[in-house]
This record gives C-alpha cells, structure tokens and sequence, in this order.
C-alpha cells in the first residue's frame, strides 16, 4: 500500500486530506443541525399529544431558545484578535496549497 502511495505526489496526498477534512465537516455540522431539528419535532410532538394548543406551543417553543446563529453571524460576534487569526491560518493555509500545486506542476513539466 504504501508502494502505491509513494507515486502519488506529495501534494496530491495534502490536497486530497484537505478535501476529505472539509467533507467531514461540512457533514458534521450538518449531522449536527438535522439532530437539533429532530428534537425540536419530537418536543412539538409530544405537546401536541398531550393536546395543548398551537398558540401554546408556539410560546414555548418560542420561550425554548433563539434559533442558532450562522456562521457570518459567529464570526462577526468574535473579537477582532480572534477574526485576524482565523483570517490568517485560512490565508496562510491557501497560500501553502497554492504552493504546492504550483511545485507540483513545474515539477512535471
């Protein structure tokens, strides 16, 4: 195995972890948001078979917890320290695939 993956190049192998990193993810926080939903449908089920009304449901739904906040949202809630370092490893972090694909293709040339 490890014969079969010395051909690849090295670069070929980061890419291909980066990308297997982002789809895990990316189905994490999705797997995550689809749970959430779930509860919240088995809460609401279970208010409406112990026959309470919509308007009461919908109060205590409302009084459960404000909705989760998006990505954007959490990002800009962080402190401008917190912003620059997560705007720096992502820069950091493309700048060094960039560099490694461009190696990658002037070695094979």
């Amino acid at each position: 195995m490890t014969a079969e993956l010395s051909r690849f190049a090295p670069e070929v192998i980061i890419a291909g972890l980066v990308c297997v990193a982002v789809v895990g993810v990316v189905v994490a926080i999705q797997w995550g948001r689809t749970r959430r939903r779930e509860v919240e449908l088995d809460l609401t089920r279970e208010l409406v078979e112990r026959g309470m009304s919509t308007d009461e449901i919908e109060r205590l739904l409302s009084d459960h917890g404000s909705p989760t906040k998006g990505l954007l949202e959490q990002f800009n809630g962080l402190s401008r320290g917190s912003k620059f370092g997560i705007v720096f490893l992502v820069f950091m972090a493309m700048s060094l695939f960039a560099q490694f694909c461009m190696m990658a293709l002037l070695h094979r040339r």
